[in-house]
């Protein structure tokens, strides 16, 4: 769980201009994409556990972000978390 640096600067460029975590929403896509690839229960279920974990980590990570940076909290009203347009 990796807090802010201190002296860290809010960044909201990039591939940060589009969701607030592109890492994990890339592995997200992945794990969603290799499920329906597979088409199997088990790797479904674990697409799903992969994308549960992210977003709470995601939401953990974002609490210790507002309490650093005072634009957080409107950065994230028109950002998305992981998934552009869509979460």
């Amino acid at each position: 769980m990796p807090h802010p640096l201190s002296g860290a600067r809010l960044i909201t460029d990039g591939p940060y201009r589009r969701v607030r975590h592109p890492m994990y929403g890339g592995l997200v896509l992945a794990a969603i994409g290799w499920a329906a690839l597979s088409a199997s229960p088990p790797t479904c279920f674990l697409a799903i556990l992969t994308f549960v974990f992210f977003d709470l980590k995601s939401r953990r990570e974002e609490a210790w972000l507002s309490d650093q940076f005072p634009d957080y909290d409107r950065y994230r009203e028109h950002t998305r978390r992981l998934i552009p347009s869509i979460y």
